[in-house]
């Protein structure tokens, strides 16, 4: 089954794709970032 686009189209699907591709990896990171705890600080020891 095929697909008729517009050459302007065709030539704009590439840009689309990547644009997606970009915004996915870059949510994928985001969410990546958010489920990693955050570096603790190194505990100082309580003197004893």
């Amino acid at each position: 089954m095929a697909i008729l686009v517009s050459p302007e189209a065709q030539g704009a699907l590439p840009l689309l794709l990547a644009a997606l591709a970009a915004a996915l990896a870059s949510a994928l990171r985001t969410r990546r970032a958010a489920l990693r705890p955050v570096p603790a600080r190194p505990r100082q020891r309580p003197p004893a």
